[in-house]
C-alpha cells in the first residue's frame, strides 16, 4: 500500500485475504484509534486493568476513575 503523503510504501499484514487493501488500512486505522484511547485512559485516569469486559462494565469503570479524579464523592 502506498501512502501519498508520507510518501513510504506501507506492509500490513492480515490474514483476511478477501478484503481490499483499503478496507485492510481502515480497520488497521480504527484498531490504532482504539489504542489510543485507552492509552489516554490508563493515562490520564491511572486506570491500570479493566475488570470486566462487557460494554457496561467498561463504561462503569470508566466513569468511577473519571468521577474519581474530580475528587467527588459518592
Amino acid at each position: 500500500m502506498w501512502d501519498d503523503e508520507q510518501e513510504p510504501e506501507i506492509v500490513l499484514l492480515t490474514n483476511h485475504l478477501d478484503f481490499g487493501t483499503t478496507t485492510i488500512a481502515d480497520i488497521y486505522k480504527d484498531r490504532w484509534e482504539i489504542e489510543l484511547f485507552f492509552k489516554a485512559l490508563i493515562q490520564n485516569l491511572k486506570v491500570k486493568t479493566f475488570v470486566g469486559t462487557s460494554e457496561n462494565a467498561l463504561r462503569i469503570q470508566i466513569w468511577t476513575a473519571w468521577w474519581h479524579k474530580k475528587g467527588t464523592s459518592f
